[in-house]
C-alpha cells in the first residue's frame, strides 16, 4: 500500500501543529487539548491562539516589560 500522505487544515494534526507553534513545545499538554477543539474555522483557532500570547495592557506598566 503506497499511499501519499497530504496536509488537511483544521484536522487534529494541523491544530496540534499550530498550538505547538504558538505555545512552544514546553506546552505541549495545552497544545494537544487545543488540537482536539472543534474549531468553526483556521481563522478562529489562529486568532484565538494569537489572544494567548499577546501582552495584556497591564503589562507594559509593568517593571521590565516592553514599553514599561
Amino acid at each position: 500500500m503506497n499511499r501519499k500522505q497530504t496536509w488537511h487544515e483544521g484536522t487534529v494534526w494541523d491544530n496540534l501543529a499550530a498550538a505547538a507553534d504558538v505555545l512552544g513545545f514546553q506546552n505541549a499538554d495545552i497544545a494537544l487539548g487545543l488540537a482536539y477543539v472543534p474549531w468553526d474555522s483556521v481563522q478562529d483557532r489562529d486568532a484565538f491562539l494569537a489572544a494567548l500570547v499577546e501582552p495584556r495592557a497591564s503589562d507594559f506598566y509593568r517593571e521590565g516589560a516592553p514599553g514599561g
